[in-house]
């Protein structure tokens, strides 16, 4: 895969770094850096976990990433409780991923 210095760099801080986020604006090659991504850590045995805001955002980063990815919410498992939902996975149960790809984190409110 061909990438230009600055997506080459952003996937090089994936490699070092825990938590990472790339942004720029609309047609800047951030989806190319998400695939390089997902591409470079591909191995077996290795759990890759992707997921977006919405479903049509979902679906975008499976066409990008040749991977199944679903909403963020299903990511989390919501049960039902007395006033609403929470959340199966939280800091007590832990996803059980090697590298969490979350899409369109702009769409995102902070109690999510």
């Amino acid at each position: 895969m061909n990438l230009f210095p600055d997506q080459e760099a952003a996937c090089q801080l994936v490699k070092r770094e825990r938590f990472s986020i790339v942004t720029g604006g609309a047609g800047t090659g951030k989806s190319t850096v998400v695939n390089a991504i997902v591409a470079d850590h591909a191995r077996p045995g290795l759990r890759i976990s992707l997921a977006a805001p919405s479903g049509k955002a979902a679906k975008r980063l499976s066409e990008v990433t040749g991977r199944q990815a679903g909403t963020i919410h299903k990511l989390l498992e919501p049960t039902k409780v007395k006033d609403g939902f929470a959340f199966a996975r939280n800091a007590q149960r832990m996803l059980e991923a090697d590298v969490i790809v979350i899409d369109e984190t702009s769409m995102v409110d902070i109690s999510l």
